[in-house]
């Protein structure tokens, strides 16, 4: 019985000594996987502000491109404003006004903007109805006329056309 009681006292110390050496060697894992999450961690926010200030600067340019554009229209806009004062030629107006017009109308189209077109069936998703007006020659609900164009790009409304419907 002693020795077997020697033989378990003996054998105790080295298994401590294990479970001690396992404990450390957690331990050091644990610390190791902490110092990584911390970095990863860091490394992720780094990441996020980068994101943003991409997605700001992608949003400048975008911004920038489109105003480029409108300037030669504004340009034109301008000029007319210089030719009204004179007015020698009144009919030189319409043209002006007409030139601007398509100017728009090509920039509008470079952006793949349309406009959305007079149809008498009123359409929530594309109509407005700020107005409504008594007609004999249109059925109650129906679209009279557009007050303001609306516009869409690739399919989504941009703004609505304001329209007056009958009552």
């Amino acid at each position: 019985m002693e020795d077997i009681k020697n033989e378990t006292s003996a054998q105790k110390p080295e298994v401590n000594e294990n479970v001690i050496d396992q404990i450390e060697l957690y331990k050091e894992q644990a610390k190791k996987a902490t110092s990584m999450l911390a970095y990863l961690s860091a490394d992720f926010d780094n990441y996020k502000k980068r994101i943003e200030k991409e997605r700001a600067l992608w949003t400048d340019q975008a911004a920038e491109e489109v105003l480029l554009n409108i300037l030669p229209v504004l340009d034109d806009i301008d000029r007319g404003r210089g030719e009204v004062r004179t007015e020698i030629n009144p009919d030189m107006h319409v043209t002006g006004l007409e030139l601007i017009a398509r100017g728009f109308e090509k920039i509008l189209a470079r952006y793949n903007i349309e406009e959305i077109p007079y149809t008498p069936v009123f359409d929530t998703h594309f109509f407005e109805a700020i107005m409504q007006i008594p007609s004999d020659s249109h059925a109650s609900g129906e679209v009279v006329a557009i007050l303001r164009k609306g516009y869409t790009r690739k399919g989504k409304v941009l703004r609505p056309a304001e329209v007056s419907v009958a009552q």
